[in-house]
């Protein structure tokens, strides 16, 4: 037989709190949820105005990120934005403890951001057993305190906010060091093979993550798409081979992998304003 235990004190009506509220950060719904046997597969957390922190204590959880279900074990936290598509399956065959605080204001932003806390959906956390006791701090304060004395409150979640931002500053960097690799091994390839047309895919592959992530990861790192990235590539040989080199524009075509010559043509002329052969008028080395 299962055994659940829900701890939960939320307020219904959120836009009244916003509408009455004149505090920068509040909290308005904080509890927590542990299933001690088998129970329901499939949690679906709606959109909502607010900011929501997730903490699983036990078990795991698929969480929809990037068009994609990723799996995650205990010791991670999830900190959605409002109006944040949020998804989350729990597997049914297991023990799962998870605790979750909503909070709200104007200055969220700019203190998550403060924090390193504001830019991903996953922060890998470890065990942290004092958090525990932050949330429960939170909930005993709804019980005892109406909600306008928040001041325990909220230092509570200040400090559930702090530690998971402490907690995760190792692995967000390690995090970072391993995908700057990763796409500079990709930008190698790139380098080496532009002519071979490889999709995105293969490259996502090569770090281990979907196109989407694949895509931002490239641009943070890079400031322009995969896409443009290699046309710029294919751009800066076939203007070396026109400028010092007596090869055609067929044979400089077929040198950079488009098969088509107009289509090279018009590709070379959108991205410089001139087509290949005035550009070789212009550019081209003399032999006197």
């Amino acid at each position: 037989m299962k055994h659940i235990d829900i701890g939960i004190m939320a307020f219904s009506n959120i836009n009244d709190i916003e509408r009455n509220s004149p505090k920068n950060i509040f909290v308005y719904n904080c509890g927590y949820y542990i299933i001690h046997k088998k129970a329901t597969d499939l949690t679906e957390i709606n959109n909502t105005a607010g900011y929501l922190l997730v903490y699983l204590h036990k078990g795991t959880m698929q969480v929809l990120t990037d068009g994609d279900y990723r799996q995650l074990k205990e010791g991670n936290v999830l900190i959605f934005h409002p109006n944040e598509l949020r998804r989350i399956i729990y597997d049914a065959n297991e023990e799962n403890a998870r605790y979750f605080v909503y909070f709200q204001g104007p200055d969220v932003e700019r203190f998550l951001k403060q924090l390193s806390l504001f830019d991903r959906l996953i922060y890998k956390t470890g065990s942290i057993p004092s958090v525990i006791d932050n949330f429960k701090a939170i909930i005993d304060d709804y019980k005892a305190n109406d909600f306008d004395h928040d001041v325990n409150r909220l230092c509570n979640l200040f400090a559930i906010l702090k530690t998971v931002s402490e907690a995760s500053q190792g692995d967000s960097s390690a995090k970072k060091t391993k995908t700057t690799s990763e796409i500079d091994g990709v930008i190698e390839i790139m380098k080496s093979s532009y002519y071979k047309n490889y999709d995105l895919k293969y490259y996502a592959d090569k770090c281990n993550v979907s196109v989407p992530t694949f895509i931002r990861h490239f641009k943070s790192q890079t400031g322009v798409s995969p896409i443009k990235f290699l046309n710029d590539i294919k751009i800066d040989v076939a203007k070396s081979f026109l400028s010092n080199t007596n090869l055609s524009v067929s044979e400089i075509s077929f040198n950079v992998g488009m098969q088509n010559p107009l289509y090279f043509c018009n590709f070379f002329k959108k991205n410089t304003g001139l087509n290949p052969s005035a550009y070789r008028e212009r550019n081209s080395i003399s032999d006197s």
